[in-house]
């Protein structure tokens, strides 16, 4: 396959920022050829060869580029077809916002197509409140703010951008009422010790209740969902995210009775793809989310999404579940675009980046806590099953949904401490790849976003959204390969 405009331009970049190496090959002489120039021409700063250390490798030139597969790619990926001698979308078109006229289902095409030029998406989202005594103005007004929270988080850098718009900004469907009593439905039974109303989906198992996913995608709760076909026969779960009426779906339940069935705090049943963004055909991870669906459950044909709001709680608290969903997805390589950046976004990649015996600080194990300390800003000691180890110098990067970039144990979100981050330059790059130089970072970064979110990690997870690389920042690789921004990939 010919190399693309983009291999080449990234070819010439690379050679533009070689560090003169004593290897005598034909590049290395290139490389001198031009710091000879550079050194004749000192008002050509771009002829400058670069420092610091090597840059990542280019994405390697295999597989079919996105739309084609087969031997020698000469056929259409899944969800394309054959047009005019090459493969196209079955619609296409131009859209800056996402659902449309053209796309409105999770895992179409489209959206991979269209990810750079997206500006918001609207996903639409489906609540059911099972809360006897959650009154529908009480519950759609968490939700409303739950969302709220979100939009907010969508907003790349927004706490130093005032100017920044919101990319994510979910259209919240009118709330299904479930609860015992509503719509002409009888009361709960004498003596109920439940909060969750009788249609609030139970099973047992191994002497427990426990949560019936698989009831949710059934024929028979269907009714519940209000979405009839032309024969007025209800629609499926399944039939709703596949046509597009529906993109997640939120259970708004008690989970302060410890009696009652648990719910996983957010699942997906999530469509594969490859390293071009093809879907990879009949591949779904069903523990995508924070957990996994059973085997009783009825896949889909598309990535499906169900949350649980305890609706007891704040935004900040939901916000923390989503978060990680989100890190589900980036850390199991569902998608490898995403996986490319949000593994080194989040510090999933300790190990490789520090030599250290844990992926992430989720992994650290000790018997005296904290197991984590800075004794100064650019030195991070761990103490893992009896060793210590000590990086210096250590420059955090942005954190996962527990630990703050500056934290020492879970939730250590009010933490004084200060850290050298490269949180706020993730991504940002000169002509040689280079990242910014590290900034000192405190709680003070996130506390701003205690009225919005104050429960739960909120705060910090709404400042850790926003610090994510966003639609339209320019966020890349050091190869130059653009980060782009997540939201679109929680749909694909």
């Amino acid at each position: 396959m010919a190399p693309s405009l983009r291999a080449l331009g990234l070819a010439a970049a690379l050679v533009a920022c070689a560090s003169p190496t004593p290897a005598a090959d034909a590049s290395h002489d290139a490389a001198a050829d031009t710091d000879a120039r550079a050194k004749d021409a000192p008002d050509a700063p771009d002829e400058t060869p670069c420092d610091g250390p090597a840059r990542d490798a280019l994405e390697p030139d295999d597989g079919c580029p996105l739309g084609y597969a087969g031997d020698g790619c000469a056929a259409c990926a899944e969800g394309f077809v054959p047009r005019e001698g090459r493969c196209s979308l079955a619609r296409d078109g131009e859209r800056e916002a996402w659902p449309n006229d053209l796309s409105r289902a999770n895992s179409d095409p489209w959206l991979v197509v269209h990810h750079p030029s997206l500006r918001v998406l609207r996903p639409r989202v489906l609540a059911l409140n099972f809360v006897n005594r959650n009154e529908p103005d009480r519950a759609r007004g968490l939700l409303e703010r739950i969302t709220a929270a979100f939009r907010e988080g969508s907003r790349f850098h927004g706490y130093e951008r005032p100017e920044a718009l919101p990319q994510w900004d979910y259209e919240l469907l009118p709330v299904r009422d479930l609860r015992d009593g509503a719509k002409g439905r009888p009361g709960p039974p004498e003596a109920y010790p439940y909060e969750n109303s009788t249609l609030y989906p139970r099973r047992m198992e191994g002497g427990r209740l426990v949560l019936d996913y698989a009831r949710l995608f059934s024929e028979d709760f269907a009714q519940h969902y209000g979405f009839p076909d032309e024969a007025g026969r209800p629609r499926t779960l399944c039939d709703l995210f596949e046509r597009g009426d529906v993109n997640e779906l939120w259970l708004v339940g008690s989970g302060d009775v410890a009696s009652d069935a648990a719910a996983y705090e957010v699942l997906e049943y999530k469509q594969r793809y490859d390293a071009r963004g093809n879907r990879v055909p009949g591949s779904f991870d069903p523990a995508a989310g924070n957990g996994s669906f059973d085997a009783r459950v009825r896949p889909c044909r598309v990535s499906v999404r169900v949350g649980f709001v305890n609706y007891n709680r704040g935004p900040g608290c939901f916000l923390e579940s989503q978060a990680h969903g989100v890190e589900s997805v980036g850390r199991r390589g569902v998608v490898p675009a995403f996986s490319r950046w949000f593994v080194p976004f989040a510090g999933f990649d300790l190990d490789a980046r520090h030599g250290l015996p844990v992926r992430s600080f989720y992994d650290v194990q000790c018997t005296t806590r904290p197991c984590i300390s800075y004794p100064a800003p650019d030195v991070l000691e761990l103490e893992h099953r009896g060793r210590r180890y000590r990086v210096e110098p250590y420059h955090a990067p942005c954190g996962n949904a527990h630990y703050p970039p500056n934290g020492v144990r879970d939730y250590d979100i009010q933490s004084t401490t200060e850290v050298l981050s490269t949180c706020g330059g993730f991504g940002q790059r000169d002509r040689c790849g280079q990242e910014p130089a590290p900034v000192a970072l405190t709680h003070a970064a996130w506390r701003a976003y205690r009225a919005l979110a104050g429960d739960c990690d909120g705060p910090f997870l709404v400042w850790w959204f926003q610090s994510m690389p966003g639609h339209g920042s320019g966020r890349a690789h050091a190869d130059g390969g653009p980060m782009l921004s997540p939201w679109p990939y929680l749909y694909y």
